[in-house]
C-alpha cells in the first residue's frame, strides 16, 4: 500500500483511545496484525491481543513491514483470517457476543488456505489444535468466513488507490457487500473503525456520524456505513441471560464464565464444571 502503510502504522496507536468512547464500560483488547504474501519473508505478524496503550505501541514496533511486496496480483490476508476463525479463543464468544474483525487492503486475496502455509506460519503443531478439521480437510475460503462471521463482525477496509480493477468485487463476494468499505486514507482508521464498532454496538447513531467522522469530509462514507448492520452487536447483548459483566463484579471460581449473580452466592455451582478443560485468552 505504499505510504500508506506508514500512515497506518502511525495513527495504529490512536485506535485505543478511538474505540473506548464508542465502547463505555468495556476493556478493547486489541491485535493489530500485518499480513503480506506467502512469497514475501514474512507473510504475517501477528500479536497476541492487549489491552493497554504501552503493550500496543510496542508489539506495533517489534512488526516493520517487509515491503518486499512481489506484484503477484493479490496478497494473503486469509491467513489472519483463519487464526481469528480458528486460533482464537474470545471470552466475548463464550458468553454470546462477537468481537470485530477488520481487514485492510488494496488487493484481492488470493483463493485458497494451504496446508504447508498454515503450519509455515502458526507452527508444525497447529493441526493439533481442536480446529475441527483434519490437516488433510482444510476448509475453503467461504467456509472460514462463514466460521470468522459467527465469532466476529467482519468488514474489510479497502483503500480507493487500489491497483486491480476486481478488489472490491472479489471481497464483495467473499464476505458480503454491506462489509465492504472503501476509504480515501488509512489516516482515517481510528475514526472509521470506532464508528463501525459504535453504530454495531448501538452507541453511535446514524445522525452522529458527521461530527463523529470530522475531518473525513466524504460523504460516500457516511453512506457505505449506513449499510452496515447496524445495532447488531446490541441485539446479542439484549439477548443474554445476565448483564455483560462490569468492573466491580464477582466470579466464584476463575474459569466461569459469568459472575456471581444477584441472590446468588459464592457457594453457587460454577458455570464451569471442574472438567472442563480451561483455556485462557
Amino acid at each position: 500500500m505504499g505510504g500508506e502503510v506508514d500512515t497506518e502504522m502511525k495513527v495504529l496507536p490512536d485506535l485505543y483511545d478511538a474505540i473506548s468512547k464508542v465502547l463505555p464500560g468495556y476493556d478493547p483488547q486489541l491485535c493489530l496484525g500485518i499480513f503480506g504474501d506467502l512469497e514475501d519473508r514474512i507473510a504475517m505478524c501477528r500479536p497476541q491481543f492487549e489491552m493497554t496503550a504501552d503493550k500496543i505501541v510496542e508489539y506495533l514496533k517489534e512488526m516493520a513491514p517487509q515491503r518486499q511486496g512481489q506484484g503477484n496480483h493479490g496478497e494473503d490476508p486469509q491467513y489472519a483470517m483463519f487464526a481469528r476463525a480458528y486460533l482464537t479463543d474470545a471470552y466475548t464468544n463464550r458468553i454470546g457476543l462477537k468481537g470485530y474483525h477488520f481487514i485492510i487492503t488494496d488487493e484481492p486475496y488470493h483463493k485458497h488456505l494451504k496446508e504447508y502455509a498454515i503450519e509455515h506460519i502458526f507452527g508444525a503443531d497447529v493441526f493439533e489444535n481442536d480446529l475441527r478439521f483434519m490437516k488433510n480437510e482444510v476448509p475453503s475460503l467461504e467456509t472460514m468466513v462463514k466460521t470468522l462471521k459467527e465469532k466476529t463482525h467482519q468488514f474489510v477496509l479497502i483503500l480507493r488507490d487500489y491497483y486491480y480493477d476486481d478488489t472490491v468485487k472479489l471481497w464483495e463476494d467473499l464476505c458480503g457487500e454491506k462489509n465492504v468499505i472503501q476509504i480515501r486514507s488509512t489516516k482515517q482508521l481510528p475514526l472509521i473503525i470506532s464508528a463501525i464498532i459504535g453504530l454495531t454496538e448501538g452507541t453511535l447513531e446514524i445522525t452522529d456520524l458527521p461530527e463523529h467522522l470530522r475531518d473525513t469530509n466524504d460523504d460516500s462514507l457516511i453512506q457505505q456505513l449506513s449499510k452496515i448492520d447496524i445495532g447488531a452487536q446490541a441485539k446479542l447483548r439484549h439477548a443474554l441471560p445476565h448483564p455483560v459483566p462490569k468492573a466491580g463484579d464477582v466470579f466464584a471460581k476463575k474459569e466461569d464464565i459469568w459472575p456471581i449473580q444477584p441472590g446468588e452466592d459464592d457457594s453457587a455451582d460454577s458455570a464451569t464444571s471442574e472438567n472442563d478443560e480451561i483455556r485462557y485468552l
